[in-house]
Parts: C-alpha cells; structure tokens; sequence
C-alpha cells in the first residue's frame, strides 16, 4: 500500500501564491482563535497582549512559509533555505508550538 503525503509539487505559480494566501489567512484565524480561548475578553495585562502578539506573529510570519514548503517541495529545508534536516518529530513539535 503507498501513502503518498497531499502535495502541490507540479503546481502552477499562481497556483502556489493562491495556495500561501489561503495559508496566512487560516493561520490567522486559527492564532486569533487561539488567542481568543486562552485570553476571551480579559488582554488587560501586558503580558496576556505580549502572549497574543507572539501567538499572531507565528501564525501569520512563520508557520505558513513552512506549510508552504512542506506542501510544494520535494526538500522543504532546502527551499527554505536550512542547511540541516530535521527529523520527522519537529513537524509535530511546530505545530504543537503554535
């Protein structure tokens, strides 16, 4: 049986810019979400808004480039430029983080 992973390796340009535009936008939604179950209404404190700051930042700046790439290239690191290869639990740890 051969599981091959959901890739967009022989799409178009357009295709992928479409593709990283959907990306930031439900990884946008997906941190305001977040930020909204662990706070609600109460981001009074400096540190619960510096803790939602950090949770927008990743879901928009950092995880869809990385979605992106593990989704369009046969060698994600290479495309993003990583001299190393991770192991597969990083992926889990990415996601867990964010």
């Amino acid at each position: 049986m051969n599981i091959r992973k959901l890739s967009f390796i022989n799409a178009g340009v357009l295709f992928r810019i479409l593709l990283f535009v959907f990306l930031i936008f439900i990884c946008g939604l997906f941190s305001i979400l977040l930020t909204s179950l662990l706070f609600g209404q109460n981001l009074q404190t400096i540190t619960a808004q510096r803790i939602s700051q950090m949770i927008l930042s990743v879901g928009v700046f950092i995880l869809p480039p990385i979605l992106l790439a593990f989704f369009t290239q046969n060698q994600p690191c290479n495309y993003l430029g990583l001299k190393f290869q991770p192991g597969k639990g990083i992926y889990l740890w990415l996601t867990l983080l964010s």
